[in-house]
């Protein structure tokens, strides 16, 4: 995870995350190890905009990794506004954002994991 400034490694940007609900960055690598690479065994959900995996991260964190589709019609801009937006909301209701990674065509998301499984499987 990187240190207090993240950087959109695109455009070379940085957000400032003092705040504690700013999302942090991560690299494309240090999320292929938390996941085992993408292990199909740490598959937890897919979706039409990409898969979930169950991952830890080097702090010892367990989290939920969402691996955007590449072929996604959200451009880069939109995907950072969007991490921007998710990292303000802060909500006991919901499943609170950790972090990000924009690495090359890379769109990540990192969430909080949440043990007892998605909404959809408790009211269906």
């Amino acid at each position: 995870m990187r240190d207090e400034k993240v950087t959109d490694s695109k455009r070379g940007k940085r957000f400032n995350s003092q705040r504690s609900n700013a999302a942090n960055g991560f690299t494309f690598r240090e999320l292929a190890v938390a996941t085992q690479n993408f292990k199909d065994a740490n598959l937890i959900g897919e979706g039409g905009f990409g898969r979930v995996y169950k991952g830890r991260l080097e702090s010892g964190k367990v989290v939920a990794v969402k691996q955007l589709n590449l072929n996604a019609l959200q451009g880069h801009k939109e995907f950072i506004m969007e991490v921007l937006m998710l990292s303000l909301l802060r909500h006991l209701n919901l499943v609170t954002l950790i972090g990000y990674c924009t690495d090359g065509d890379q769109r990540v998301l990192v969430y909080e994991y949440m043990p007892m499984g998605s909404l959809e499987n408790h009211l269906f």
